[in-house]
């Protein structure tokens, strides 16, 4: 038996001393996840227990609004238009007579807020719409046709009228209130008058004067502008180049009526009156109608445009295509013109004592009697400075300049060419039409957002015309 356990034992110990057998792959994972699990939680025993969900970061203030511009001064505008809704209402709770002194008070406080907020927008409009950089670059472009000049400087002229009822209207908070404090005397025609001159006087010329004046109207080197004091007066410079004394302010070459090279023209009461005279004979619409088509069909009356200045004589009454008693008339802009219908839809200032407009019907002898004069002025008189009559209104800073250096810059030949193409590409991208009505737009759209959220005009559509946003006629006081 001793032996018996003896050798037992001897069998056991050479069992210890033997190499164990090496693990299996399975063991071997196993070993490892549990070493890891253990050394996993070692480390967790050391750290303090982690954020599972962590608050996020707080998001970056956005970029504060410069109170000069657009975006800033729109933005002081509606906070006015709030703080004078809630002096209004505050008004109609007073119930005592201490209470409604107090309030009156506010509320008037409150009124010279939002009225000095929206002439800061006005001022800023003023200054930097249309960007005169980017027009004078644009009449500058030799390979653009002065007729479409003038239609882009026309197109323009109509933006600022625009431009100014809504800014107006929203100073003035809606459409009934006139725009004057005295007779011919307001915050905004004082501004048309200080462009054009003449003092306290009827201000639907210096509005369409006023107009032009923001584009670099210059009728000559002195920089005249007594020919919008009165539309006589604009009529007398149109047709002949005279002043308000019968002196020349401009050669006769250079006048409006000269329509060679220059985009302008003028068709003249004696052919408004051959029209009205037509027009009385024709016996139905489709008659009347035919009447008007072939008028503008001779080639010698060119369809009206946006831009164009319209002078009637002063009253609602029908006429003879002459002047009221006294050469008194009254100065309309074309808005836009219906050339389906041929209808003109104008923007005109001083009617009803405010900025209105109205639809003037040229198959309707009426309507035809009550015209004088329709003008369109050239491209002679933009730019740097006046041309002679044929001028493109050049200003010394055309895009052919800039495209040759670059394609000199390439060293001439296959990359040169490329460079001078490309670089009369973008150039004329940012001298158009386009980029400059479209600037103009990009306001009016907002300008129009204001007014219409406030129901101070009857169209949110900023496309629509001025008798749209009125529901006026546009007919009233003309003086």
């Amino acid at each position: 038996m001793w032996r018996e356990r003896s050798e037992r034992d001897r069998r056991d110990g050479a069992a210890e001393r033997a190499p164990a057998p090496p693990p299996s792959e399975h063991a071997l994972l196993r070993l490892q996840r549990t070493a890891g699990n253990a050394a996993v939680q070692r480390l967790l025993a050391r750290q303090p227990a982690p954020v599972i969900d962590p608050a996020p970061a707080p998001a970056l203030a956005p970029p504060a609004v410069d109170p000069h511009s657009f975006e800033g001064l729109t933005a002081d505008v509606q906070a006015k238009i709030d703080a004078l809704k809630a002096a209004n209402d505050a008004l109609k709770a007073a119930t005592t007579a201490v209470a409604r002194k107090a309030a009156k008070k506010e509320r008037a406080k409150a009124l010279t807020a939002h009225q000095a907020a929206v002439v800061a927008l006005a001022k800023w409009t003023r200054d930097n719409t249309p960007p005169r950089s980017l027009l004078d670059g644009y009449l500058d472009r030799t390979d653009v046709k002065a007729d479409a000049k003038v239609a882009t400087l026309g197109q323009l002229a109509a933006d600022v009228a625009r431009m100014e009822f809504l800014l107006g209207t929203m100073y003035h908070q809606g459409t009934k209130a006139k725009w004057e404090t005295t007779e011919n005397r307001g915050a905004f025609p004082d501004t048309y008058d200080a462009a054009v001159g003449g003092g306290a006087q009827p201000w639907c010329t210096k509005f369409a004067g006023y107009a032009y004046t923001r584009l670099g109207f210059r009728a000559n080197k002195d920089n005249t502008t007594s020919e919008f004091m009165s539309g006589f007066r604009m009529r007398e410079w149109a047709t002949a180049g005279k002043g308000p004394s019968g002196e020349p302010i401009t050669a006769a070459d250079q006048t409006a009526e000269d329509a060679t090279g220059t985009g302008s023209a003028v068709i003249d009461k004696a052919e408004w009156k051959q029209l009205r005279k037509d027009l009385k004979k024709a016996k139905t619409d489709a008659d009347r109608l035919a009447v008007t088509q072939a008028f503008f069909a001779s080639g010698s009356h060119p369809h009206p445009q946006a831009g164009d200045i319209v002078i009637k004589p002063r009253g609602d009454a029908e006429g003879n295509n002459e002047f009221t008693g006294g050469g008194k008339s009254h100065t309309m802009l074309v808005e836009s013109f219906d050339a389906t219908g041929f209808k003109i839809h104008t923007i005109e200032g001083n009617v009803g004592d405010k900025v209105g407009g109205r639809t003037i019907d040229l198959t309707n002898a009426v309507d035809v009697s009550k015209i004088i004069m329709l003008s369109r002025m050239g491209t002679q008189f933009f730019g740097a400075s006046p041309t002679a009559a044929g001028g493109t209104g050049a200003t010394g800073t055309s895009i052919s300049g800039p495209a040759a250096q670059a394609g000199a810059a390439f060293g001439g030949g296959i990359m040169g060419a490329i460079a001078e193409t490309l670089t009369t590409a973008v150039l004329s991208a940012v001298y158009s039409h386009e980029a400059l009505t479209g600037g103009m737009h990009r306001i009016h759209e907002k300008l129009v957002e204001i007014n219409a959220a406030q129901g101070w005009i009857k169209s949110a559509d900023a496309d629509a015309s001025v008798t749209d946003w009125t529901g006026a006629t546009g007919a009233g006081n003309e003086s």
